[in-house]
């Protein structure tokens, strides 16, 4: 397995989190993971976790609101009256 530095790998997942880049983030963590052990994977978690706290927790607040407003908020195509079919 290659060695890797866990702090330098941390602060290039959590420098795309403060870039408000989540999907990058999270494809770069899975990246970082391949090919190390699970000692090495929950280390890099753990530090990532640490670092970018209020960026991370930001993200669940964001996701829970969508949540919420998807769920009291029927779908767009449910909000609007179908087009009458057929003639003019």
């Amino acid at each position: 397995m290659p060695e890797m530095d866990i702090n330098a790998a941390a602060n290039e997942v959590v420098a795309l989190l403060r870039q408000n880049d989540a999907r990058a983030a999270a494809a770069r963590l899975d990246a970082l993971h391949q090919g190390q052990s699970v000692l090495v994977q929950e280390s890099l978690d753990r530090y990532v976790s640490s670092r970018a706290a209020t960026e991370l927790e930001a993200l669940r607040q964001l996701q829970q609101q969508s949540r919420e407003h998807g769920a009291a908020t029927p779908a767009p195509a449910q909000q609007q009256e179908a087009p009458a079919m057929g003639g003019r």
